[in-house]
């Protein structure tokens, strides 16, 4: 079976193939935690299931054809026809869904969070690093340039003290890290710009945001999908409702087949038009549909005897992964102190201490010249240089930072191996890949360095909100991004070829 995984590269390969690939109380409870308690029900995340070694044994049993099965699947209130399905909504998700869509293909995907875009919209990385080489030579492709035009005419949907509310995003974009800041909404309003320009050329295409993969049916080879499941949710308010950026808490809302007090549910099944057979790409950045399906992958670090690298690991270790983030943002802003009292509340199982250890802006600049605030200043109300100047009142920096809101001491790991996902069942009912203790200690490390920064960089003339609820540019009541920036994920390996055993 050939494989692709794809992340962030725009492309299309010929259908007639088949691919696997992979309120202030409401606040309060979206940002405070139970401190100095060591279960996960008293962190306020659903602890895992213990299974019995029979009920374990039992959970690892596949289908004749080598794919495991998904249980207790409801009726499907809707069947898509399609001829390429995307499994996320992702940077790469889009850009693969728009080719497929502008070559003709009918094309559907689904996207877990309300929005479109991932590391630049719902992961809150909304600031475009690109290579430096590849800036000199200005060897872009046109639909990469086409999609940052998309990002630069975005009416700013801002607070109104920032004094740009509905100027295009390229008005005030001015920051260090690349040629291209802004904030999420933005990116994600640009993504769905781009899948709508798209669906002229395959008009029978859709898209589903808010949507979680449950699953996929095989043939008897276990080589074609022939089905893919998934699940929509519908808040009950919708005026009323957004995400609560504490993704540890919504993980099992997300996911589970059931409706509850928030959302009402509705079972998809994605399927090929008669007669034919269907791509399914693996968009997400954990590669969901690759772990759920046990399509050969490799996760976390690899030692040199799997790699031949010299300066490799003595051993593999899959639950080694780069540390994942919890962006926010900070805007020069003087609320009274009151982002700050929020702030307060946030405590951790691990001593502050500890997480306060590895704080620190390296020697940088907190504001003037080439500084930790212009690094990622989505918002410059003056356009000033982010070099040599310093922010002024109204504007706003992302907050991504390696010794800030990086979580990497991954106890417990976050992206669950195999034998975990056996253990709490996943393969049966899937419900993210993914450790929702670990989500919660990383986002506590993301609202301690938040209130850190508050606290020790805040000046009179500088003052500093955190951006949370209505006015955050996050789009949550606690004011962290959708979800995390995932930086690395399951790493699918493909057929023989070039030489190697394993192309990837």
């Amino acid at each position: 079976m050939r494989s692709l995984n794809v992340r962030h590269l725009a492309w299309f390969i010929p259908v007639s193939s088949l691919f696997v690939g992979a309120s202030l109380a409401f606040l309060m409870g979206a940002l405070e935690h139970q401190s100095h308690t060591s279960s996960a029900e008293s962190a306020g995340v659903e602890a895992e299931p213990v299974m019995s070694e029979a009920e374990i044994a039992a959970a690892n049993v596949l289908l004749p054809n080598g794919r495991p099965q998904v249980a207790n699947v409801p009726p499907t209130e809707e069947v898509w026809e399609c001829e390429v399905v995307v499994v996320g909504g992702s940077l790469g998700g889009v850009a693969a869904a728009a080719e497929a869509m502008e070559a003709g293909a009918q094309t559907c995907l689904i996207e877990l969070t309300p929005w479109l875009g991932g590391q630049i919209s719902s992961q809150g990385v909304s600031a475009i690093d690109e290579s430096h080489e590849m800036l000199q030579r200005q060897n872009f492709s046109p639909n990469w340039q086409g999609f940052k035009q998309y990002i630069e005419r975005q009416a700013l949907d801002l607070p109104e003290w920032t004094g740009v509310v509905g100027a295009p995003a390229a008005s005030t974009n001015s920051c260090w890290v690349g040629l291209l800041c802004f904030p999420p909404n933005s990116g994600a309003r640009a993504a769905q710009e781009w899948m709508e320009s798209a669906r002229q050329y395959s008009p029978e295409s859709r898209w589903s945001i808010a949507t979680a993969f449950k699953g996929a049916e095989f043939d008897d080879t276990g080589r074609m999908i022939t089905a893919i499941h998934a699940v929509r949710r519908m808040p009950r308010s919708p005026d009323t409702y957004s995400p609560q950026g504490r993704l540890s808490v919504e993980l099992n809302p997300w996911y589970a087949w059931e409706s509850d007090n928030t959302y009402e549910k509705t079972p998809i099944r994605l399927q090929p038009p008669p007669g034919q057979s269907m791509m399914v790409i693996d968009a997400t950045d954990t590669g969901e549909l690759v772990g759920w399906a046990q399509v050969p992958y490799r996760l976390g670090s690899d030692s040199w005897a799997t790699t031949g690298e010299l300066h490799a690991s003595d051993w593999d270790n899959p639950q080694c992964t780069q540390a994942f983030t919890l962006p926010f943002a900070l805007g020069i802003y003087d609320d009274g102190g009151a982002s700050s009292a929020t702030l307060a509340n946030v405590q951790s199982f691990y001593g502050e201490d500890e997480h306060q250890q590895v704080f620190s802006l390296e020697g940088m600049p907190m504001f003037e010249g080439q500084s930790f605030f212009n690094y990622r200043r989505m918002v410059s109300t003056t356009y000033s240089d982010p070099f040599y100047s310093a922010p002024v009142s109204g504007d706003i920096a992302l907050v991504n930072w390696t010794r800030g809101n990086d979580w990497n001491w991954m106890d417990p790991p976050l992206i669950l191996t195999h034998e975990k996902l056996v253990q709490t069942g996943h393969y049966q009912n899937w419900m993210g890949g993914i450790s929702a203790l670990s989500l919660r200690h990383g986002e506590t490390h993301a609202l301690m360095f938040a209130r850190w920064l508050l606290e020790n960089h805040a000046t009179p003339d500088y003052p500093l909100t955190y951006l949370h609820g209505e006015s955050g540019p996050m789009g949550t009541e606690s004011g962290l991004s959708m979800v995390p920036y995932i930086r690395e994920g399951r790493r699918i390996l493909g057929q023989s070829a070039y030489g190697q055993d394993a192309f990837m």
